[in-house]
């Protein structure tokens, strides 16, 4: 039986959109607890996409571009939660492995071999 999508990955893409809420929750959370101004918030998000900061600063990109706001609502909007999807969508083999009620469902599901 062929499943869609969504349902054969459903670990994956349950790990992908749970880690971007993640993300976007505790950005969020600093961004009230910081005041979103200042030092801090930037030094936080900066750890948090921290591979996204570094390629920025050393590339040529910021030379290209400049330092204007928007590329900092670009790794805060768009690459932030891109890069914990990615991370969420490859951990959802390891969920899947720790899912005994799944496992169960599984192998109910497997049709028996007639001999």
């Amino acid at each position: 039986m062929k499943y869609p999508f969504l349902i054969k990955n459903r670990y994956r893409v349950f790990g992908a959109v749970g880690c971007s809420g993640l993300y976007f929750l505790f950005v969020g959370a600093w961004w009230v607890l910081s005041g979103g101004r200042g030092e801090r918030f930037g030094f936080m998000v900066s750890v948090l996409n921290f591979p996204a900061v570094v390629v920025f600063l050393a590339t040529p990109l910021e030379r290209w571009i400049g330092n204007p706001a928007w590329v900092f609502h670009l790794i805060i909007f768009i690459i932030g939660p891109l890069q914990y999807g990615l991370i969420g969508w490859l951990l959802g083999p390891l969920v899947e492995r720790f899912d005994l009620e799944g496992q169960k469902l599984r192998k109910n599901e497997q049709p028996k071999q007639n001999k």
